[in-house]
């Protein structure tokens, strides 16, 4: 199933800071472990040049009422 997100981020190395946008589209496997690709638009023409542009995530979704007979 394909799925989108936006995530929106604050930068500093205490010098120098950024605020980050960056939109997501991934899909998500049995319904519990999504895999995002984003792209990162930066708010203050990219003052970090270490930081690139292109982001990819893993999200695990998990209910406590699965878990619990393992913890």
């Amino acid at each position: 199933m394909g799925i989108s997100g936006l995530e929106v981020k604050y930068q500093s190395n205490f010098k120098v800071d950024d605020i980050v946008i960056t939109p997501k589209l991934g899909l998500s496997l049995l319904g519990s472990v999504s895999i995002f690709y984003g792209y990162n638009i930066s708010i203050n023409k990219s003052p970090f040049d270490h930081v690139g542009r292109h982001q990819f995530s893993l999200a695990l979704l998990y209910d406590k009422s699965d878990w619990k007979d393992i913890f």
